[in-house]
């Protein structure tokens, strides 16, 4: 006669809960080892090998362990998987997982997605947000975000002169050249050492017919950066509003010498060559 030993169901429930706890007790352990080891790419393994479960009551870890190792399209993968747990209560919030997955859209080169989220992080308080989303615009030529996010700055940070130099940027590419010429002025004087701004400001000065001012900001962009495709392209402007053909000719030239990839600038840079060689050729006369 075969015995059959029953075995109380909270007795199973107990060994299940026991064996449950020993098994992380053993992954916490591995984990506590590894991240004194600091061997990122070995805890982001051992994470895909976890349940989901298991993963979430752990994401600060597994978040971390993927930002350092550099796995950028799982590392946002892993952003929407644990945002929406960690703000299931509270709603959208700023915080760790926001700011790497935005970081991490920008590692992946797209560009688009990462301004959205770096403008979202803004929109939720981080500072950083914003101006990292400046950086994106720029990158972008969205000239419309650069300037809103950079006014976002400027509403904390008053006198951040990249930000302000940034805006005023916004403001020429938009053909707001009025508005820009005074915040780009003004940014000079904060971060005199940026060569952008001067080539934007003798852009502005040179669309309202100041090309003496236009020659000397545009001078001090290129003592700062010698190649800058602004900078020549608005001194050449200058000197061809001084009547000064020969160096504005020099200047559209070395422009065009840079290899520009717009081919509507290549074709603006030769004919303002072509009339500088009419004009000169008419002065011979």
């Amino acid at each position: 006669m075969i015995k059959v030993l029953l075995v109380p169901v909270w007795t199973i429930s107990c060994l299940h809960a026991q064996g449950s706890a020993d098994s992380a007790s053993s992954i916490d352990k591995r984990l506590s080892e590894l991240l004194k080891a600091k061997d990122w790419g070995s805890i982001a393994d051992l994470m895909e090998t976890l349940t989901a479960k298991e993963r979430e009551r752990r994401g600060d870890t597994w978040i971390l362990a993927l930002n350092k190792a550099g796995r950028w399209e799982r590392l946002v993968q892993a952003c929407d998987e644990v945002l929406p747990q960690i703000e299931a209560s509270a709603g959208p919030r700023f915080g760790v997982e926001r700011a790497m997955r935005a970081q991490a859209l920008s590692r992946l080169n797209r560009h688009e997605e990462a301004l959205d989220a770096h403008r979202t992080n803004g929109g939720l308080g981080s500072l950083a947000g914003y101006r990292n989303a400046c950086v994106e615009a720029r990158l972008l030529g969205n000239w419309k975000a650069l300037q809103e996010c950079a006014e976002a700055v400027l509403a904390k940070e008053p006198t951040n002169g990249e930000c302000l130099a940034m805006k005023g940027e916004s403001l020429a590419r938009q053909a707001r050249y009025p508005e820009a010429e005074p915040v780009l002025l003004e940014a000079s004087h904060l971060v005199p050492g940026r060569a952008m701004t001067w080539a934007d400001l003798a852009c502005c000065l040179n669309e309202r017919g100041a090309y003496q001012e236009a020659l000397r900001a545009a001078d001090q962009a290129l003592q700062i950066d010698p190649r800058l495709m602004e900078g020549l392209c608005n001194h050449g402007r200058a000197c061809f509003g001084l009547k000064r053909y020969r160096d504005g000719r020099k200047d559209f030239a070395a422009a065009l010498a840079l290899g520009p990839a717009d081919p509507a600038l290549v074709q603006n840079l030769k004919l303002n060559v072509k009339m500088a060689d009419r004009y000169l050729a008419e002065t011979k006369r």
